[in-house]
Order: structure tokens, then C-alpha cells, then sequence
């Protein structure tokens, strides 16, 4: 039920976030209700953790990459280990990694203006 799934999104969130930021209940809620009512795929969601725990090495694609690349990562990611973020960097000539500290598998919203100017000041290079 919506309960139940808001109740785990929450508890999932928490620790995928990382611990060096706030946690924001209100905010999950209203967003893990929009999901809900938009509609849940558990199928989907066991194919995409499939798909990433099957894939491939990219590196050769990743190496055709041209565009200015800025690699952000969370350091405490508890989901993509560091090291991939920086294999990835390492695999697109040029790429910058910005590894933000306390970080974990989501941008914290009070970083996005932040990001967004690293973003822009990497595309513009």
C-alpha cells in the first residue's frame, strides 16, 4: 500500500543519501507519493539493479566521449563505489572528477546551485 512504500523509500533514502546532509522527511514523502501514484514497476526495478549488476565495461566507449565531462560522485556512496567514479573519469580524456565529501547516491538539494555551476563552468570549457 502507499503507507507501506512511502514508509521504505523513506528508510532507503536515509541511507543512500549519505551522512554528511540533512535528511528532508517532508520532502521524500511528497516525492515517494507522486511515485506511487504515478505507478510502481517492481519488475522494472529488479531489471534495472540486474541491468547494473550484468554490465559491461564501458571503457572503450566512454574513451570516444569528446564533449567536456565532469564526473560527479559522492564519497560516501554507499550504492557505486568511489573507485568507479574515478574509473569512469579515467576512461574520458579530459574528464574532471568532483568528488563531494559527506556525499552519497543522491545531489543534495542544497548543493544544486553548486553543481549546477561546476556543470556549466566544465560545458563551457
Amino acid at each position: 500500500d502507499e503507507h507501506g512504500f512511502v514508509e521504505r523509500y523513506i528508510t532507503a533514502w536515509r541511507l543512500l543519501r549519505g551522512p554528511g546532509f540533512a535528511c528532508d522527511d517532508a520532502r521524500d514523502v511528497e516525492r515517494a507519493r507522486r511515485i506511487y501514484a504515478a505507478g510502481v514497476c517492481r519488475d522494472g526495478v529488479l531489471r534495472q539493479f540486474v541491468a547494473v549488476a550484468t554490465a559491461r565495461n564501458r571503457s572503450a566507449a566512454l574513451a570516444q566521449v569528446v564533449t567536456p565531462t565532469l564526473v560527479i560522485h559522492g564519497a560516501a556512496d554507499p550504492l557505486v563505489p568511489l573507485a568507479h567514479g574515478a574509473a569512469t573519469r579515467a576512461a574520458i580524456g579530459g574528464a574532471e572528477l568532483c568528488v563531494i565529501a559527506g556525499m552519497g547516491h543522491a545531489m543534495p538539494v542544497e548543493l544544486w546551485p553548486e553543481l549546477i555551476a561546476a556543470i556549466v563552468r566544465r560545458a563551457r570549457s
